[in-house]
């Protein structure tokens, strides 16, 4: 047993040692202080955990180290002027090489440009969310003072199938490591949340996601099995969030491949865009999360999208966008681009691009951040 362990068992006891049980009664405080007492050790360990750096392990536990070294090197760089982070799911990981697009941005504006990848194969908002909370616990208070000093832009994924439903694979992975590491009580109730705010639209209802997502979060409270699913972040060996794919998925067939989302795409020039009934918990949930946790080290936000070669795809990314006022949107609804990535060999299957496709991609979206971010906070 660690010591922060023994030290939580130790005060829960110590408490319960105060209650007086008297002989033939029942002592009114036994109840409460036992609940008391329970309490107690539950903050205790989980304050303890954190403070020496023990968390849940799971497959973005290694992300979240990546993520905080990559920011406290570049809070450390003084040549750094320029920092992105970029949030996302698999899209992101596979089609958006973020050492590349630092290289590009700095090549073509002459400011230094860190891009930090925040992107993992099937993670929700809020496991992406979770990741990024431990990656700003690594931070030393030196260097969140340099981070806030810096322009740190955060970019923000769209993509249909996170966004309408914003549990997304917590119930394809219910009673995993993955899933209880991540559905803390705060972003179980805000998952909710968001669940609630899309109503009969959303995938998956409220009273089906209630009990298991109430049961997650008590484990996730309570450290249920950490001592068997906890890991100390310093032994965890560090992933990055560009992960490139070098092979098409068996089967895949690319028929018409980009050629009905090229055509869709001409078509949507002077089409109306129809509301995208996401946008609202987006709003009011996720933008205001991400904007609590980063705090002053934030200086901006703007929206993307990754290509895919379905078409209701490229019409959600343009209803999106659509709808957005008051940040960049970045949509690839770029005839020219659309073009460069009809190739097979650019493309895993119908959502996912290969290395090839990745670079197509970051190359283009470095000269649209360039245009529709950097010159339009300038300007």
């Amino acid at each position: 047993m660690s010591l922060w362990m023994l030290a939580a068992t130790i005060a829960a006891l110590l408490l319960l040692a105060t209650i007086r049980v008297e002989g033939g009664r029942t002592n009114r405080l036994l109840v409460p202080g036992l609940l008391l007492g329970g309490l107690v050790a539950v903050v205790a360990l989980g304050l303890g955990a954190s403070a020496t750096g023990y968390y849940p392990g799971s497959r973005a536990l290694r992300l979240a180290k990546q993520v905080g070294i990559d920011l406290t090197d570049a809070a450390r760089d003084p040549d750094v002027r320029r920092i992105i982070l970029v949030e996302g799911s698999s899209y992101t990981a596979r089609g958006l090489d973020g050492a590349m697009l630092g290289r590009l941005l700095t090549r073509g504006s002459g400011t230094k440009t860190s891009v930090v990848q925040m992107s993992l194969d099937g993670a929700n908002h809020f496991e992406r969310s979770w990741l990024l909370g431990i990656a700003l616990d690594q931070l030393e208070p030196a260097d969140r003072t340099a981070l806030a000093g810096k322009d740190l832009t955060l970019l923000l994924e769209i993509q249909r199938g996170y966004d309408v439903a914003p549990l997304n694979g917590f119930v394809r992975n219910l009673r995993t490591w993955r899933t209880y590491a991540y559905m803390t009580p705060g972003n179980t109730w805000d998952g909710l949340r968001a669940v609630g705010s899309l109503g009969a639209t959303a995938p998956e209802s409220i009273a089906s996601l209630l009990p298991p997502a109430v049961e997650h979060a008590a484990v996730n409270a309570m450290g249920i099995g950490m001592a068997r699913r906890g890991e100390q972040l310093a032994s965890v060996k560090p992933a990055r969030g560009y992960q490139p794919l070098k092979t098409s998925k068996r089967g895949y067939s690319h028929g018409r491949g980009m050629a009905d989302v090229l055509a869709a795409a001409r078509a949507m020039a002077d089409a109306p865009a129809a509301p995208v009934e996401a946008m609202p918990w987006i709003q009011d949930i996720r933008l205001p999360r991400y904007r609590a946790m980063l705090g002053d080290l934030v200086d901006s936000a703007a929206f993307f999208a990754v290509p895919s070669t379905e078409t209701a795809d490229l019409q959600y990314v343009h209803q999106f966008c659509a709808q957005v006022d008051d940040l960049p949107c970045i949509e690839y609804r770029d005839p020219a681009l659309l073009k460069r990535l009809q190739r097979k060999p650019d493309w895993n299957d119908a959502r996912h691009m290969r290395v090839s496709g990745a670079e197509k991609f970051t190359r283009w979206f470095a000269r649209r951040y360039m245009r529709d971010v950097v010159a339009g906070t300038n300007g």
